[in-house]
């Protein structure tokens, strides 16, 4: 039992070195792929309309908000009578 341990952790470390050389590293650039593939291209055209498109939108609702803020800034400073809302009280002399 042991020898076939032996011999097959032997095996297993002589065929093991033989595989690494064989392993192949790639480095693959991906910016490279984006700037000059026909689809990535595309791709990046398609996300920068996008990207205007929404800029656009935030703009607008940017623009909107400010507009309703200075409504509200300006209403806030009316004078506001509250004796109509006080409760009538009852004196007891």
């Amino acid at each position: 039992m042991k020898l076939l341990i032996i011999v097959i952790s032997l095996i297993f470390f002589i065929i093991s070195p033989i595989k690494a050389i064989d392993l192949k590293i790639v480095y693959i650039d991906t910016d490279k792929i984006l700037n000059e593939s026909k689809a990535g291209i595309d791709i990046k055209k398609q996300l920068d309309a996008i990207n205007k498109k929404n800029v656009s939108k935030f703009k607008k609702i940017e623009k909107e908000l400010v507009e309703e803020e200075k409504k509200i800034s300006q209403q806030k400073n009316i004078p506001v009578s509250y004796t109509h809302l006080t409760l009538p009280t009852k004196r007891i002399v």
